[in-house]
């Protein structure tokens, strides 16, 4: 009888860890999935702005197509991933060097202290953009910063 009871103890206790270990995967599974909303929340609310920005700038948003684009683009924040263990990624702000912000330091986000120098994208549409555009390239912003966070 005694056997029996320690074989019911210990089953009842892998239940109880197998249980645990299920929570927390569905846990981590939600979380997976609510980011990636967000991120596609974001790329959908991004896409609607940009569009919306080109209808509101009519012909003067012509100025800049994909065969225009210039020598000097870059991009203004980049995900860095590490060659020895591709699973570790970090998300890169460009500095004055490379383009970008001025004043940024890598791996950390723009401050509104900090002023955006001329190799700002929203800079090639125009001194008086849309809010629009502006709004767009917040949203794509945003939408990267969560995929780095999901990664």
């Amino acid at each position: 009888m005694c056997i029996r009871d320690s074989n019911t103890a210990e089953y009842e206790k892998l239940c109880t860890d197998i249980d645990n270990e299920l929570r927390s995967f569905l846990k981590c599974v939600d979380d997976y999935q609510t980011a990636h909303a967000e991120v596609v929340a974001a790329c959908r609310s991004g896409i609607l702005d940009l569009a919306r920005a080109r209808k509101s700038m009519g012909n003067r948003g012509m100025g800049v197509t994909t065969l225009q684009y210039p020598a000097r683009m870059t991009a203004t924040q980049i995900i860095d991933i590490d060659p020895e263990n591709e699973s570790v990624m970090a998300l890169r702000y460009r500095s004055n060097q490379e383009g970008g912000y001025a004043g940024a330091k890598a791996d950390s986000p723009p401050s509104g202290d900090e002023k955006v120098i001329e190799t700002d994208p929203i800079r090639w549409f125009g001194v008086l953009v849309p809010q629009q555009l502006r709004t767009s390239q917040t949203s794509f912003s945003r939408g990267l910063q969560v995929q780095h966070l999901i990664s």
